[in-house]
C-alpha cells in the first residue's frame, strides 16, 4: 500500500513537472515568439533608423555643402556690404557736398529770380516805349508821307514859280529896255558897292537894301550934261528896284494845311 501510494505521488510529482515544463515551453515558446517579434521589429527599426541615418548624412552633407556655399555668399556679401558701407559713407560725403553746393545754388536762384522780376518788368516796360516807338514811327511815317507830298507839289510850285519868274525877268528886261530906250536911260553894271550907274570917273548910283538909292561921289555942282546923266541914273535905278521888287516878291501860295500830328 505505502508503495503504491509513492508510485502514485511520483507520477503526481511527474504530472505536475511535465505542466510545469510544458507551461515552461510554452512561456519559452511565448517568450521567444515575442523575442523573435522584438527582434524583426528591432531590425525593421534598425533599417528605418539606417535609412534615416543615410538620409540624414546625405541631408548633412548636403547642408554642409549649403553651409559652405552660404558661408561663401555670405563672405561675398560682407564684401558686398563693406563696399555698400564705403559706397555709403562716400554718398553721405557727396550728400553733405550737394547739400552745401544746393544751399548756394538756392541762394544764386533767389538772386536770379529777382534779376528774372527785374529783367521781366524791364522786358514789359521796353515792349510798352517799343509799341510806343512804332505808333510814333507809324505817325511820322504818315506825317513824311505829307511832308513828301507838300515837298512834291512845292517842287511843282517852285517849278512853276522859276517858270514865271524866267518869263517875269524876260518881260522885266523887255520892260527895262523899253524903258531905257524910250527914256534914254543908261544900263546897269556890276559896281564894288553892288548894282549902279557910273556918274562921270568916280561917282555912282546904287542899289540900296530896303528900296533906297545911294549916291556916292557925285559933285555938288554939274553942268547940264552931268546933271542929265545924274537925273537918268537915278531914274534907271529907281526902275531896275520896282522891276525887281516885281520879279523878287511874288504873289504868296497859300499855305496848305498841316496834317494832324
Amino acid at each position: 500500500m505505502e508503495g503504491g501510494g509513492a508510485h502514485q505521488q511520483a507520477r503526481a510529482t511527474s504530472a505536475n513537472e511535465a505542466a510545469h515544463a510544458e507551461g515552461l515551453r510554452k512561456r519559452a515558446e511565448a517568450a521567444w515568439s515575442t523575442e523573435h517579434q522584438a527582434r524583426n521589429d528591432a531590425e525593421r527599426e534598425r533599417d528605418a533608423l539606417a535609412a534615416r541615418l543615410s538620409n540624414d548624412q546625405a541631408s548633412l552633407a548636403a547642408a554642409k555643402s549649403d553651409l559652405s556655399d552660404v558661408r561663401a555668399e555670405l563672405a561675398d556679401v560682407r564684401a558686398e556690404l563693406s563696399e555698400a558701407r564705403a559706397k555709403l559713407e562716400a554718398a553721405s560725403e557727396t550728400e553733405r557736398r550737394l547739400r552745401a553746393e544746393l544751399s548756394v545754388v538756392q541762394g544764386e536762384v533767389a538772386g536770379l529770380s529777382v534779376e528774372r522780376d527785374a529783367a521781366t518788368a524791364r522786358a514789359a516796360d521796353l515792349a510798352a516805349r517799343a509799341e510806343r516807338a512804332e505808333q510814333l514811327a507809324d505817325t511820322a511815317d504818315a506825317r513824311i508821307d505829307g511832308e513828301r507830298a507838300r515837298a512834291d507839289r512845292a517842287e511843282e510850285r517852285a517849278d512853276a514859280a522859276e517858270i514865271r519868274i524866267e518869263r517875269d525877268a524876260a518881260t522885266v528886261r523887255a520892260l527895262q529896255d523899253t524903258l531905257r530906250a524910250a527914256l534914254d536911260l543908261p544900263s546897269m553894271e556890276d559896281l564894288d558897292d553892288g548894282r549902279g550907274v557910273r556918274i562921270g570917273d568916280v561917282g555912282a548910283v546904287t542899289v540900296q537894301p530896303g528900296g533906297l538909292v545911294g549916291v556916292d561921289q557925285v559933285p555938288e555942282l554939274m553942268d547940264g550934261e552931268l546933271a542929265g546923266r545924274f537925273a537918268r541914273a537915278i531914274l534907271a535905278v529907281r526902275v531896275h528896284q520896282a522891276t525887281r521888287r516885281a520879279i523878287d516878291d511874288p504873289p504868296a501860295e497859300p499855305e496848305e494845311a498841316r496834317p494832324e500830328e
